[in-house]
């Protein structure tokens, strides 16, 4: 589906927790394709944000969720390209080796670690 410029879309970004560490992706494509992001993604048409980050939990990692616990939004825009509205969400999770994910590569990262990754500019 392509958006056109300045449209805004809304999505789900869910922080997936085992104690201090955290399930990132590192992304294969744009935007912010290479570096580690939460996991996340859009609503579909009439769905809820808190649905929709079970289902894209499920989807993109294979982990059903217990309980996601709502943190905030996160609004992002670009004078020329998009505008983001993201529900954000944090579920605690076992710990797991990270699942094969066609977004790109899930890694455990420990919360120590995390000024040492790659992130996108935003994040």
């Amino acid at each position: 589906m392509t958006v056109s410029p300045g449209l805004k879309r809304t999505a789900v970004i869910y922080l997936l927790r085992n104690g201090s560490n955290f399930l990132l992706l590192k992304r294969l494509k744009e935007p912010n394709k290479d570096p580690y992001t939460p996991v996340g993604g859009k609503l579909d048409p009439f769905e809820s944000p808190l649905r929709a980050a079970y289902r894209e939990t499920w989807e993109e990692t294979g982990i059903k969720a217990e309980k996601m616990t709502f943190c905030g939004l996160l609004t992002e825009s670009s004078p020329t390209a998009y505008k983001w509205t993201s529900y954000v969400y944090v579920a605690e999770i076992d710990f797991i080796p990270a699942p094969p994910c066609n977004e790109g590569e899930l890694r455990m990262i420990g919360f120590a670690d995390l000024l040492t990754v790659p992130t996108p500019k935003v994040d």
